[in-house]
């Protein structure tokens, strides 16, 4: 949740990140901010862009030129970003495995109070999939469905 609702957070100028991540990454709380600002304003400028056929060189956007507004600092600062939020989906993903290694130890009756781990789970996977980029607009999973049933079916089992 911490990573999944950054760009929501930072639209409200919050920041939630642990802060030996952000500093592992020379990211204060403002820099971070003014990075989900920049990030947003740059895909606006290149979605205006594509939509009009403009870029800097004159060329085709898919063939590699940048588009009219490209701003290498923000670039530099998103990867940094994506670094912070990558750290953060290793953890949780460590503490999912680790999770799954005491499952038998775990009671039936209070496997349901685990089962938070299993959209968790589906989160990380789709979150892998973009690129740990929290600031894609692709960012909620496309099939809530899915997810939803796999809870149904790992609370019928009594599992996680």
């Amino acid at each position: 949740n911490t990573v999944r609702g950054m760009r929501l957070h930072a639209s409200m100028g919050q920041l939630y990140l642990p802060t030996e991540v952000t500093d592992a990454h020379d990211l204060s709380p403002a820099a971070l901010l003014r990075v989900f600002r920049l990030v947003a304003r740059e895909r606006d400028v290149q979605s205006n862009a594509k939509r009009l056929g403009a870029t800097e060189r004159g060329g085709d956007p898919a063939h590699g030129n940048r588009t009219v507004g490209a701003n290498d600092d923000a670039v530099r600062q998103h990867e940094r970003v994506v670094a912070c939020a990558y750290d953060v989906a290793v953890a949780a993903h460590d503490n999912l495995q680790a999770a799954e290694a005491l499952a038998g130890q775990v009671p039936k009756t209070a496997a349901a109070a685990l089962l938070t781990a299993v959209p968790a789970r589906a989160w990380l996977k789709h979150f892998e999939a973009i690129g740990f980029d929290p600031c894609s607009p692709d960012m909620a999973p496309r099939n809530q469905l899915a997810v939803m049933a796999r809870l149904y079916w790992h609370w019928a089992r009594g599992t996680y």
